[in-house]
């Protein structure tokens, strides 16, 4: 035999050898998945044991081998603890997640009329961080949590959320943070203490807006405008901070249901609410901005103030004043977040991020 037929069959040697390694490695990784399913899902729950070996072995039809390989997985993942004498027990760790960052997982709500200026900034600093962004629209009908597992399960680690409306099951959350993903949550409060959050610094905005306007202008009575929803933390916060700045101040609603409509079917539920001489409007997202423009545009108001958060289109004759967001340093701050929890580990702790905005006066 000469060297050439050696050599070949050395290195199809090698290859098999591989290829067994590679079906093991993936058989066991396949076993810790289903455990992860079960933990995820609540059936072996935080501080518990899970089944002995034999019978949970039977439960997932493999042999008892291949599941102490993946058993030490988890155990390697900090996921399962092995105590002498009580078998292995699930645990929770509140930790950062050493994974590359060269994907970033952004999930998004697509109708909101934020969201085309947000997404154009978090793909350009993605693109200069070298991260690949993936978009994925906000639920509609599954569990945000689920939907975060689903993403988790093809190998996704790094995930910002932006979850509107979306309830959310800190329990879940909680066991996708344990199990390998770092979270960092945009516009809301709601992920911690499993996120970190980045928000528009609202207190400061809607009392900038405030201070500012009545500096400059007499005026006789003040109406916050907002949606009539605890579920936004945007609207919860800023209404809450009208209320402190202004307790005798007037608050106006609109149906949350109602977002989708046109801007002139929402002014009209505004008509003979808004628009006394000497009032100020304040607006606390730009759908209810745009509204309260049509309103009065179409009342032929144009001695009213108009103040809010984010921009709005030049209605009329209005005298506006806006807090733009910051979304260079918004997008920014997401970013270290995420490096945060890649190289803190055990360190790293969820916290807020509130992020100044840029107050603008319009005439």
């Amino acid at each position: 035999m000469d060297s050439f037929q050696l050599l070949f069959l050395k290195d199809t040697k090698n290859k098999v050898k591989n290829t067994g390694r590679a079906l093991m490695d993936n058989l066991y990784e396949n076993v810790r998945e289903k455990i992860c399913d079960l933990i995820y899902n609540g059936a072996f729950p935080e501080g518990k044991r899970i089944p002995a070996e034999r019978n949970l072995s039977e439960q997932l039809g493999v042999s008892r081998v291949t599941l102490r390989k993946a058993l030490d997985i988890l155990s390697e993942d900090g996921l399962i603890r092995k105590d002498a004498g009580s078998g292995n027990v699930v645990q929770m760790p509140n930790h950062g997640n050493a994974f590359e960052r060269d994907m970033v997982v952004l999930i998004a709500p697509a109708q909101n009329s934020f969201f085309s200026s947000f997404i154009r900034k978090f793909q350009e600093y993605g693109q200069k961080e070298e991260s690949m962004i993936l978009y994925v629209e906000k639920p509609q009908k599954e569990d945000l949590a689920n939907s975060l597992y689903r993403l988790y399960r093809k190998g996704l680690r790094n995930a910002v959320v932006w979850p509107d409306d979306c309830s959310v099951d800190h329990s879940k959350i909680k066991r996708l943070r344990a199990m390998g993903m770092n979270l960092v949550f945009f516009d809301s409060d709601l992920g911690l203490p499993y996120a970190d959050c980045v928000t528009l610094n609202n207190n400061l905005a809607v009392k900038t807006l405030l201070t500012d306007v009545a500096r400059k202008h007499t005026y006789k009575k003040i109406t916050y405008i907002g949606w009539d929803t605890e579920a936004l933390y945007s609207c919860r916060s800023r209404e809450n901070a009208f209320r402190e700045s202004f307790p005798a101040g007037n608050v106006v609603r609109l149906s949350w249901v109602d977002r989708n409509k046109s801007s002139d079917i929402l002014a009209r539920e505004l008509f003979n609410k808004i628009g006394e001489p000497g009032e100020i409007i304040f607006y606390g997202n730009r759908e209810c901005g745009i509204a309260a423009a049509y309103a009065l545009d179409q009342m032929k108001k144009s001695d009213n103030i108009l103040a809010g958060i984010d921009d709005i289109p030049s209605i009329g004759k209005l005298h506006t004043f806006v807090y733009r967001q910051n979304l260079n340093e918004m997008v920014s701050q997401i970013f270290k977040c995420l490096d945060s929890q890649i190289h803190e580990g055990d360190t790293w702790k969820a916290s807020v991020y509130p992020i100044a905005g840029q107050l603008i006066e319009k005439q």
